[in-house]
């Protein structure tokens, strides 16, 4: 059975010559607690400003650097309810978990599974690998 995605807020953004403004840019994750077999959406919303050059604009080539990188504004977590007819979205807080998100791999797991530093994991935190 398929499930559509939560709704993600379109980002706004401005163009003058090559420098280009994105505000609300949403970047989305796709994270799995193992241990209990939950699967989550996380999406990252923010602002960053970046200047572009076309280097073969007959090939599509161009490279970009940032002018101030990504600064985050807003997080939303949402977690797979099978429970429920139809299976759908549920906007939650990971309370006592922790997220480790990135493009290659996101985790989701709870607080105490590991013996981290207590301080770095508390719950409901997010850490992200933006590249």
């Amino acid at each position: 059975m398929m499930v559509k995605l939560p709704q993600v807020r379109p980002p706004e953004s401005s163009m003058i010559g090559n420098h280009r403004i994105f505000i609300g840019l949403p970047k989305r994750y796709l994270a799995k607690d193992e241990v209990l077999g939950e699967l989550y959406v996380i999406y990252m919303y923010g602002n960053m400003e970046y200047n572009t050059q076309h280097v073969e604009p007959d090939r599509s080539i161009t490279f970009s650097t940032f002018v101030k990188p990504l600064q985050v504004t807003t997080v939303e977590v949402f977690k797979l309810d099978m429970n429920k007819y139809p299976i759908g979205w549920l906007n939650v807080k990971l309370d006592d978990k922790v997220a480790f998100v990135s493009s290659w791999k996101s985790i989701v797991m709870s607080r105490d599974e590991r013996n981290y530093n207590k301080e770095l994991t508390t719950g409901n935190s997010l850490y992200f690998l933006i590249n």
